[in-house]
């Protein structure tokens, strides 16, 4: 397991790759000439990631060549590969263009991209790109809270969006086109996509209220996730491969995991408390595992990973600690079992044959001993208090 990590000096910023649960540093690749906004992998073998000195470089994570780059007129934010296949990746930045490409050369050491197609109607910089699960529907999200959807040309579910199993087959000639919008208000820092396929996860500039999903069927709030501020870019948030959780990230330094349907906080990690905002959360896609990361100068990036076994440790001791501890019976066990030995002895000597116990004869016997038993502690009682009565009165004498 490996994990790269965008980092930025005074002048340039390079990314460093890092093995996973080790730590040890894998490689650092080439310089890059602007801020690194965002790095996408794809399971065909390649990394990407957007910058900002209007470059796209594409790297072969196996051997971490780079393999191509991609030249843009402007800053790019957020740059994305098709879920189905790595020959089409989706870009968009500062002139509110969304630019697709496809492969056209796919060599051994090399590989070259061309625009098919470019998609404009943002009023402002375009800050987040990204697929649905199936690559049929394109989400974009600009400055002024504006979400687009654009409709893939295979998409064969007239009602869109009714549906999270529609299906996206690479045609020979791409055209994409302009399906819905939805308006937020605020400027967009990031979207992510529910695997279900109907809910949005926005997070935006906003004080008190940035994080929210919406229901992709009719554009409306379906939950707010409290206790996150976001005063300013960057704005970090995701929801896990599952569903179940949503992890964000605030720019008070300190990150929270919410029930995606409830929005109640499961954990806020008070151990990772950053002095600047959170820049980046992420799940890993496989494992269960999560990183967080802050843009703050010298910060470090904390990984976690769920261990089952401690986990399955905790949730018994827990439960040895709320099991409540049993009075001492009063019930004279001990004498009970001394009758029915003594009652079994008795018939041995006297060599008659094994006769029920005489339940009666047991139940009277142990009358009597608690009656013993009560009287007994009854004359201790008296003694103690004459004795505290003829010490106290010898006192004032």
């Amino acid at each position: 397991m490996e994990l790269s990590v965008g980092i930025a000096s005074q002048t340039t910023s390079h990314i460093r790759v890092y093995h996973i649960p080790s730590g040890v540093l894998v490689t650092q690749l080439s310089e890059l000439y602007g801020l690194i906004y965002e790095i996408k992998f794809h399971k065909d073998g390649l990394m990407c990631a957007a910058v900002g000195d209007g470059s796209v470089p594409i790297w072969n994570f196996n051997t971490w060549n780079l393999v191509c780059k991609l030249s843009h007129p402007s800053y790019i934010y957020s740059a994305s590969f098709s879920p189905k296949t790595s020959t089409v990746l989706v870009t968009a930045g500062f002139d509110r263009v969304i630019r697709i490409w496809r492969k056209s050369r796919d060599t051994s050491e090399t590989l070259a991209y061309s625009v098919i197609q470019e998609l404009s109607g943002h009023n402002s910089h375009i800050t987040k790109v990204l697929f649905d699960a199936e690559a049929g529907f394109l989400f974009s999200g600009d400055h002024i809270g504006c979400i687009k959807v654009w409709e893939g040309p295979e998409v064969k579910d007239p009602n869109m969006l009714e549906s999270s199993t529609d299906s996206y087959q690479q045609a020979p000639e791409i055209n994409w086109s302009f399906r819905r919008e939805y308006h937020v208000e605020n400027p967009i820092c990031n979207l992510s996509l529910h695997p279900g396929g109907r809910r949005l996860l926005v997070h935006r500039i906003n004080p008190t209220d940035p994080l929210s999903m919406i229901d992709l069927r009719n554009g409306t709030f379906m939950q707010k996730y409290q206790d996150i501020q976001t005063f300013r870019v960057p704005g970090s948030s995701c929801i896990s491969p599952c569903g179940t959780w949503v992890l964000a990230g605030s720019n008070s330094g300190y990150t929270i995991l919410l029930n995606t349907d409830t929005g109640i906080k499961k954990h806020v990690y008070s151990n990772v408390a950053y002095s600047g905002p959170v820049s980046a959360v992420q799940f890993h896609p496989m494992e269960n595992a999560l990183a967080i990361a802050s843009s703050q100068p010298f910060s470090k990036v904390h990984f976690f990973m769920y261990d089952k076994a401690k986990d399955a440790k905790l949730i018994e001791d827990q439960k040895i600690l709320s099991t409540p501890r049993e009075e001492k019976s009063k019930y004279p066990f001990n004498q009970v079992a001394k009758l029915i030995a003594e009652k079994s002895m008795e018939e041995r000597a006297t060599k008659l044959p094994s006769l029920p116990v005489d339940l009666q004869d047991i139940v009277a016997k142990l009358n009597n001993a608690i009656r013993e038993q009560k009287l007994s502690m009854q004359a201790n009682a008296a003694s103690n208090q004459e004795y505290f009565t003829t010490n106290t009165e010898e006192k004032e004498n």
